[in-house]
């Protein structure tokens, strides 16, 4: 398999196009097409299909997008450890974590203590909140590095993609929805939904979706946490969740559903350093984020 090519995949699907994909990799359009041509030629499978001019990739597509990003990451991890020298790593390390993308986070804090106990050769410490404020905390050296959603294309800082999550949607279980396997955008447009915490990059592509899928635009409703959160879900409000498989928990009065097949997407969480941080230091700390996110025991529900 030529890696070559899931790269262009992975960037058409996030560009939309194969003109905006070969500009982001400083290529030709028929690279791109190419590339994603001999997938479907060495896989068996249709990645991408036409709707009228449009091309979006098929449900296939899609979860070969998600697993294709998840191996990219995976790769550019090996290399960083492959690169990483012996020369000595600051001692104490600011991470900045995003812990809200759909106000449910995938990241869970005592998973990442757990990841920080023991004899180290550095000792992590955490701030938390929303992407735009990680982002600003590196950009203003409160931070080393940072875990955030979207991708960062700015000046002196550099970017690694650590995973990507299809997300789910909370409601009460009494909800006119609940028994449906599966939701659609356009059965969720006649409910009330919260806007996402992480605003930065979650809120302004759910509102793309929405206009995807339905042609129309959603109206997001400010919740805040705590009792009026509560509220707001059982009296048939929804809200975008991370992926159930990856939420360490959710009150027992709620239901977290699977969008349909065709509708799904998925969202990219990165890794940034300002540039000039010391390779080693991001070999160490990327396998620690990644045993944090993903925990060998996921809880049962």
């Amino acid at each position: 398999m030529n890696t070559v090519h899931l790269e262009h995949f992975v960037a058409f699907v996030e560009c939309g196009t194969r003109a905006a994909a070969a500009k982001k990799l400083y290529t030709a359009p028929q690279s791109i097409s190419k590339s994603i041509q001999a997938l479907e030629r060495e896989f068996g499978v249709t990645l991408i299909q036409k709707s009228g001019r449009a091309i979006a990739p098929t449900p296939t597509g899609r979860r070969f997008y998600e697993e294709a990003s998840e191996a990219l990451g995976c790769i550019e991890r090996l290399r960083l450890i492959a690169s990483a020298d012996q020369a000595p790593s600051p001692e104490k390390i600011a991470v900045a974590i995003a812990t809200a993308p759909f106000d449910s986070s995938p990241v869970i804090g005592k998973h990442i203590e757990a990841q920080n106990q023991g004899a180290s050769p550095v000792e992590l410490s955490f701030l938390f909140g929303p992407s735009g404020s990680c982002l600003s905390a590196v950009e203003e050296d409160v931070a080393d590095c940072a875990l955030v959603f979207g991708k960062v294309e700015k000046p002196g800082v550099t970017c690694h993609r650590l995973f990507s999550l299809s997300p789910t949607v909370l409601m009460a279980h009494t909800h006119p929805l609940a028994r449906q396997r599966a939701l659609r955008f356009e059965d969720m447009l006649l409910f009330p939904i919260a806007a996402p915490t992480d605003m930065r990059h979650c809120r302004q592509l759910i509102k793309e979706r929405f206009r995807e899928q339905t042609g129309r635009s959603v109206a997001f409703q400010h919740v805040a946490q705590g009792q009026e959160k509560k509220f707001f879900l059982r009296e048939s409000g929804l809200m975008f969740s991370a992926n159930r498989k990856m939420l360490d928990s959710i009150p027992s009065y709620l239901l977290a559903k699977e969008i349909t097949e065709k509708e799904s997407f998925a969202i990219s969480c990165f890794y940034i350093e300002k540039e000039g941080i010391h390779r080693s230091v991001s070999a160490f700390v990327i396998p620690r984020l990644r045993r944090a996110i993903f925990p060998q025991k996921v809880p049962s529900r």
